[in-house]
C-alpha cells in the first residue's frame, strides 16, 4: 500500500521550492565568466568537499546502494576502498597543475599542450558521454519515484529538470556547491532515520540485525582471490577502482570544476581530503541500510518488490511517519537534482569555453609550464 500522504507532499515541494531559490540567490552577485563557471574562486574548501560528495552520491546511488547491499551485502565496497589513494595522487599530482594554469575546463589544457583539435575533440566526447550519463541519472530515479509517489514518470522527469536546470541557470556553479551541501544534509538525514526505525523494530536493535546479515553471508567484503570470475575482490577495487576513480575526480568536468573553485592550492586539497575521507564510510552506509533492510524483511515477510531499486524508497513510504517520508523522498530529488545540476554546470562550461568561447569575455590565463 502507497502510504505517501497530502503532508508528505507539501513537505516534498517545499523542499524542492526552497533549494530553486536558494540557488537562484547566487545569481545576484555574478558579474564574469569567472563567477559563473569557478565562483569567482572563493568557495571554501568544505563546501566543495560535501558537494563532491553530493554528486558522487546520485539518486542511483541512494536508491540503488540499498538494493546492493540488500542482495549482495558488502561486496560492492571494494569498489571504493581505493577513493583515499586516489584523493592522495590527485593531491600531488592533477589538482595543483591545473589549479596553477588558471583553466576553465580540464580540457583547455589540452590546447595548449596539443593544439585546437585535441580539445575540441575530447570536449565533444565529454558533451556526448555526460550528456548521455545525465539522462540516465534523472531517469532512473524518476522511475522510482514514480512508483512511490504514485506520479507519472514524465511528471517527475519535469519537476526535477525544471527546478535543477533554474537554479543552475541564475546561480552558476556557486549555485551548484551550495545546494549540494543543503542536499548533502538531507541524504544523511534520510539514511539516519531509516537506520533508526529499522533498529527500532528489531528484537535486538543493531546487533540483531547485523546477526541476521552475518548468518545470509552479506558481512563479507574482502575478497583476495585472484580470480577474474569475482567481480568485486579487492584487487578489482584497489587496481581498477583506482584507475576509473582517477580519471571520474581527476579529469572529468564535473569533478575537476569544483576544486578549480577553492581560493588556493591548499583549500582544493583539504576540499579532495573531506571527500577521500568520507565517501567510503558514505557507501559503506547505504549498504549496511541494505543489509538491515534484508534483517528487516527476513522477519517482517517478503518486500514484494521485483526491481530493489524500489526496495528502500517503499520501505520509507510504507513505514516511517507522515513528513518524515516526505522529508527522505525529498532526499531522494535532491540525490537526482545534485548529479543534474553538476552535469548542466560542467557541459555549459565545456561547451562555452570550447566552442562559443571567442563570444566570451575571456580572464588572462598564466601560461603551461
Amino acid at each position: 500500500m502507497n502510504n505517501f500522504t497530502t503532508i508528505d507532499f507539501v513537505v516534498l515541494i517545499v523542499y524542492v521550492l526552497g533549494i530553486a531559490f536558494f540557488g537562484a540567490f547566487f545569481g545576484k552577485n555574478q558579474k564574469s565568466t569567472k563567477d559563473y563557471f569557478l565562483g569567482g574562486r572563493s568557495i571554501p574548501w568544505w563546501a566543495i568537499g560535501l558537494s563532491v560528495m553530493a554528486t558522487q552520491a546520485s539518486a542511483i546511488t541512494f536508491i540503488g546502494a540499498p538494493g546492493w547491499g540488500y542482495s549482495g551485502g558488502l561486496e560492492r565496497i571494494n569498489t571504493y576502498i581505493n577513493v583515499p589513494l586516489v584523493m592522495a595522487f590527485l593531491m600531488v599530482t592533477i589538482v595543483p597543475f591545473f589549479y596553477r594554469t588558471e583553466v576553465y575546463t580540464a580540457y583547455e589544457y589540452l590546447e595548449r599542450r596539443f593544439d585546437a583539435k585535441t580539445r575540441s575533440l575530447t570536449a565533444g566526447l565529454f558533451l556526448v558521454a555526460r550528456g548521455l550519463a545525465t539522462g540516465v541519472v534523472l531517469y532512473a530515479p524518476a522511475l522510482v519515484l514514480s512508483v512511490v509517489t504514485g506520479w507519472d514518470v514524465n511528471v517527475t522527469i519535469i519537476i526535477m529538470a525544471i527546478i535543477a536546470v533554474a537554479y543552475t541557470v541564475l546561480g552558476g556553479i556557486s549555485a551548484v556547491i551550495w545546494t549540494d551541501v543543503i542536499q548533502m544534509f538531507v541524504l544523511w538525514l534520510g539514511a539516519a532515520l531509516a537506520i533508526i526505525k529499522i533498529v527500532s523494530t528489531m528484537p535486538d536493535g543493531f546487533s540483531g540485525a547485523m546477526d541476521i546479515g552475518a548468518e545470509a553471508g552479506l558481512l563479507q567484503s574482502l575478497d583476495f582471490r585472484f580470480d577474474l570470475s569475482v567481480e568485486y575482490s579487492i584487487w578489482a577495487g584497489v587496481i581498477g577502482g583506482f584507475f576509473m576513480h582517477a580519471a571520474y575526480f581527476g579529469t572529468d568536468q564535473s569533478q575537476i570544476q569544483r576544486v578549480l573553485t577553492s581560493k588556493s592550492i591548499k583549500e582544493s586539497k583539504m576540499s579532495l581530503i573531506v571527500s577521500g575521507l568520507f565517501i567510503f564510510p558514505q557507501m559503506m552506509l547505504f549498504l549496511i541500510i541494505g543489509i538491515m533492510l534484508y534483517a528487516f524483511y527476513s522477519q517482517a515477510g517478503s518486500p514484494g518488490v521485483e526491481n530493489l531499486n524500489e526496495l528502500f524508497p517503499l520501505f520509507v513510504v510504507n513505514n516511517l511517519p507522515v513528513g518524515i517520508t516526505g522529508l527522505i523522498i525529498a532526499g531522494v530529488f535532491a540525490a537526482a537534482m545534485s548529479s543534474l545540476d553538476s552535469a548542466l554546470n560542467s557541459l555549459s562550461a565545456v561547451r562555452s569555453e570550447t566552442f562559443t568561447r571567442n563570444t566570451l569575455k575571456r580572464m588572462p590565463r598564466k601560461p603551461i609550464i
